[in-house]
């Protein structure tokens, strides 16, 4: 007669476990907004293509954006950041931003983003 020994997850196993997923989860809930509200201002930077952004002036260009914002309540972007650089052949507007937020107690998270519209591309 063989008595096998039964195994499975101890108590501190799923405690280890839980805490690993309840990190993920915290991290997970922190930082997804960011990478939703990038998104959406990678959107706004796409729809530049449908109109004729070489006949809007500079202001122009941060009014089309700044209602795709509205829109989209994206409020935590300073349109002041929106560099727009033209030239003969076309014209480059970038974004560049970071995010920051607390994590856990003192650890924060910090993200960048970088957003670009070239409209020789269209």
């Amino acid at each position: 007669m063989v008595m096998s020994r039964e195994s499975g997850l101890s108590l501190l196993g799923f405690l280890f476990a839980l805490l690993v997923i309840g990190f993920c989860l915290t991290v997970l809930f922190r930082l997804g907004p960011l990478y939703l509200d990038n998104y959406t201002v990678a959107q706004s930077f796409a729809a530049l293509g449908d109109d004729d952004v070489r006949s809007l002036s500079d202001q122009g260009i941060r009014q089309k954006l700044y209602k795709q914002f509205v829109i989209n309540n994206v409020d935590d972007i300073d349109l002041k950041m929106v560099e727009i650089e033209r030239s003969a052949e076309k014209i480059l507007v970038s974004l560049d931003y970071e995010r920051r937020v607390p994590l856990l107690g003192n650890v924060d998270a910090v993200v960048r983003f970088h957003n670009v519209y070239d409209s020789s591309r269209d």
